[in-house]
């Protein structure tokens, strides 16, 4: 009888101090991400520089010329500074034949590397200014190192690959909402790409 009496108390007392602790112990909170502060949104800066095309991009944006020699001066980076991200451009002439279907392979390459980590990869069609160029765009859903990738071309003289990435570790709830913003740019830019002659001098 004792021993039942003894244990009906240390269960009573169990009960009490699990209510009485109720109210200490940690819930996890949500993550939360810093707010982002978007800048206003302007196309007047037009870049030629001396390379075979031109476009529009952003006042806030910066372009940069890829240190690699004369061979590839007109590869660059558009740099989102706002965001810490860079548009890369790499532009290629087409001289020969086979020039074109190289192109496009090292392309779809640079797509398919990004499988592993991409929740799912969505392909659409693009176009250029007055419809001169045509092209692939790729958004790639994920913890990808590049959100969006495209290419466009002529196919007879010029054809430029672009990927976006980000100066930090990729996080796809957290850049979401930037990549959705820099998307409307990288559209207007390739919207206003136009070529110039034949091939880079």
């Amino acid at each position: 009888m004792k021993i039942r009496v003894a244990l009906f108390v240390l269960t009573i007392g169990g009960f009490a101090l699990l209510g009485g602790c109720s109210g200490d112990i940690p819930v996890p909170k949500p993550q939360a991400f810093p707010r982002v502060e978007f800048p206003k949104r302007q196309h007047p800066m037009v870049f030629n520089a001396g390379c075979p095309f031109s476009f529009e991009y952003p006042s806030y944006a910066q372009v940069i010329p890829d240190q690699k020699g004369d061979e590839n001066r007109c590869w660059m980076n558009i740099f989102y500074q706002p965001f810490n991200a860079n548009l890369h451009l790499t532009y290629k002439p087409i001289v020969d034949e086979g020039d074109l279907k190289g192109y496009l392979g090292d392309a779809y390459t640079m797509v398919d590397k990004h499988f592993d980590k991409a929740d799912a990869i969505e392909e659409s069609t693009i176009g250029s200014a007055g419809e001169t160029s045509g092209g692939l765009y790729w958004r790639i859903g994920g913890n990808a190192a590049t959100p969006i990738q495209f290419f466009v071309t002529d196919s007879t003289h010029h054809f430029m690959r672009g990927s976006l990435y980000f100066n930090s570790e990729p996080n796809r709830d957290s850049l979401a909402p930037i990549v959705n913003f820099i998307e409307e740019d990288i559209v207007h830019t390739l919207s206003t790409l136009n070529w110039f002659g034949q091939t880079v001098e």
